[in-house]
């Protein structure tokens, strides 16, 4: 249950405020720790759900568009196919 909450916390301050720095997004979940942040954080970069862009020494963090979430799928399902080609 802690976990849907934390995902929640951060679905919705990447979606009010996209470009968020990591910085940022801790100080809006403070009700919970950096790690459980993190460990959901990535979680939803895992599952397509936001991008996490390094830029000028910050990550920033966007909610991914269905166009985004695509091409991520068809490039992971390349290196995938493309690994275990190589076994």
């Amino acid at each position: 249950m802690a976990n849907k909450d934390v995902t929640q916390a951060i679905s919705y301050a990447v979606r009010t405020r996209p470009g968020l720095s990591m910085d940022d997004l801790i100080l809006c979940c403070a009700p919970y720790s950096w790690n459980q942040v993190i460990l959901e954080l990535d979680e939803l970069v895992r599952s397509g759900a936001v991008t996490m862009k390094q830029g000028q020494g910050l990550h920033m963090i966007t909610p991914c568009s269905s166009r985004t979430k695509e091409r991520s799928y068809t490039l992971e399902a390349s290196r995938i196919l493309h690994l275990r080609s190589q076994v």
